[in-house]
């Protein structure tokens, strides 16, 4: 049986952790915010680790895709494993699959950043016998190049589209 590779941001849940960090350090940790911005010089991979440092996402009030979450935890009850792997920073992926408990792995974004085709490249090389990848953007296209199987979670009909053919 396939593992099944999970995005974060847009498809597991319906927001972007990012987003999420960039609006509670406006609101509760202004100063902050301003003294993060030189790290977005660096790199979107060291802005998002910088804030990880600083603004802790409370994960039982982020929007899951509901959906995907009951089938999820229903592929784990078939003994199927389920990899979180997500552009997010490590520190974020972990409090997400902490708030879940069903992953088996939880990969999050450090020195590289895990979107598109260095994603891709990653979980190419994890999981070599293959995998079902679940994403909802355009920088999936090159990740579901690479895997076993497709699934779709709150895509646009552009990315959808694109997936088809």
């Amino acid at each position: 049986m396939l593992p099944i590779v999970v995005d974060l941001d847009g498809t597991l849940i319906l927001t972007d952790c990012l987003y999420e960090q960039v609006a509670v350090a406006a609101f509760s940790k202004p100063l902050c915010l301003l003294q993060r911005l030189p790290e977005l010089l660096q790199g979107r991979a060291a802005l998002k680790a910088a804030l990880a440092q600083d603004i802790e996402l409370a994960f039982e009030t982020m929007p899951l895709s509901e959906n995907l979450v009951e089938w999820l935890r229903g592929e784990v009850g078939k003994g199927r494993e389920i990899h979180l792997c997500s552009a997010a920073n490590q520190t974020v992926v972990d409090a997400a699959a902490r708030h879940l408990e069903f992953f088996t792995t939880a990969i999050g974004s450090d020195k590289i950043n895990l979107k598109g085709q260095a994603k891709a490249e990653y979980l190419a090389g994890r999981f070599p016998e293959g995998f079902i990848y679940v994403g909802d953007s355009q920088a999936d296209l090159a990740v579901w190049k690479v895997a076993h199987g497709t699934a779709l979670a709150n895509a646009s009909p552009a990315t959808t589209t694109d997936v088809a053919q």
